[in-house]
Formats: structure tokens, sequence, C-alpha cells
């Protein structure tokens, strides 16, 4: 399936985590899985708690995969069992070849009264990243030649972002607000076919010809850095964030 690229600059952020996430989704089901055994046998949990996965795979065109993901729990005199008082998420993985996940996030509902703060900081480096080109489903894809050629639709990218959200409820109600900024620093360049032991694409890669023909200009091509400021409204009916068992959860932001 083609992605839309609407700009080199452009937030794809769900894009890249994709890639990465697939594994990291079997994780957190795993991990889910033993909590909610973990619930059903230990009625109440005080002060500290974790949970801690290996995260270990293989790719042909990255290498070997290793790393952890690490996720650290407070949960105060244990009057809100299953709910946290503070939560640290720690991820490190990576493949042999450069891509891989850096990534700290800290969550809570007593840092601040009423107001829930997340903190995240995280570092992405994504060897072959998608780029399908602009203007989405109208571009011509040719799967043939992605086969082939496993760089033409490709190219490197590392991302660092640092993100700060809030959120606060009106009244006793399921609604609330939710607010944050976000900073993100982009670096992109081609696939570098050398490391990643690659035949070179004929005429260069997708990315390429939009840098040589001026589709990309000299100043977007090594990537640049947004700042990004939301506002809107939530709806949270969960019983508990860290794995849910029932409710719903939703956000429109400006």
């Amino acid at each position: 399936m083609r992605k839309a690229t609407f700009n080199t600059k452009e937030i794809q952020e769900w894009i890249s985590i994709t890639k990465f996430r697939f594994l990291s989704l079997s994780f957190i089901l795993l991990f889910c899985f033993f909590s909610v055994n973990s619930f059903s046998q230990e009625k109440v949990k005080k002060g500290f708690g974790f949970g801690a996965i290996p995260a270990i795979s293989f790719d042909s065109d990255l290498g070997f995969q290793y790393g952890a993901v690490v996720n650290l729990y407070h949960y105060g005199d244990g009057s809100r069992y299953p709910k946290y008082d503070h939560s640290l998420y720690m991820e490190y993985s990576r493949y042999t070849k450069g891509t891989g996940i850096n990534r700290i996030m800290y969550d809570s509902e007593r840092l601040l009264p009423n107001i829930r703060t997340t903190v995240d900081v995280t570092y992405l480096t994504d060897q072959m990243m998608d780029f399908y080109g602009f203007n989405g489903y109208q571009t011509k894809y040719d799967a043939d030649l992605s086969k082939t050629v496993r760089n033409f639709y490709k190219n490197e990218r590392n991302m660092f972002r640092v993100k700060a959200d809030f959120q606060g409820s009106f009244g006793e109600s399921k609604f609330g607000w939710v607010a944050g900024y976000t900073f993100y620093n982009f670096a992109i360049d081609s696939v570098n076919i050398d490391k990643l032991n690659l035949a070179p694409a004929s005429g260069g890669s997708l990315y390429q010809r939009y840098v040589k023909n001026g589709l990309i200009s000299d100043a977007e091509k090594d990537g640049g850095s947004i700042n990004y400021f939301k506002f809107g409204v939530k709806y949270d009916s969960r019983d508990q964030r860290a794995c849910p068992q029932k409710g719903i959860w939703t956000e429109a932001v400006i």
C-alpha cells in the first residue's frame, strides 16, 4: 500500500513508527497479557512495579535487531490501582545497520494537580524510510520495481522529537481538554547503499530524482525543524490506561 508524502519536512510519524511497531506491538500485547493476569491475581499493588521485554528480530536489509522495552510504574498507596501515579516508559532497540528507536516517556496525573502530564523524548533512525513521492494514490507506483530495486522507494531519515502534552477534565465528566507543544528535527538523505549492501538504482532513487529535478528544493532536501502547538478536546471512558479492558479514548485537536 502506498502512503501519501506531502513535504520532506511534513510529519509522517505514523509512517515511520509503523515500520518499527509491528514487533513492539507484539511485546505490548504480551505485556498486557501478563498485566491482566497480574491484576486478576493481585487486587492491590502499592509502590513500584515494572515490566520488561527484550527486542530481538532479523531483517534482511537492516540486520539483527536487539534491545529492550522497560516500563516502570509507581502506584502510590494503592488506592487508585490498577491506575498508576507515575509511569516511566523506556525503549531502546537497534538494528546492526543503523535503524533504531531511542525513546523515554514520562506520564503522570500527580505531577500537576488535576492535569495529566506526558513528556516524550524520541530519536528515530531509519535507514530505509518509505518514500513514494507526492500526491498520494495519484502518484505512479511500480510494484515490480520496488522488488527488484529495494531502495528505489526509500530514503534515509533520522528524526528527533520532544513532546509535552497536558490534559484535563471538564468536572467529573469523561470529556476534557488537551494542549501541547512538539519540536521535530529531521535529517534526510538518500539511502546509504554501501552500508546496506544494496545495488544502486539506475538513474537514482525516487528521492534522488525529486531532488535532481527540483521537486524537493535544496533548502528542504536535508530536512529541517518544525514547531507544533496543539489544542483540542477529548473523550476518555477507559477503565485504566496501563492495559484497558473497556472504554473509548478519542480526541480532536487543532
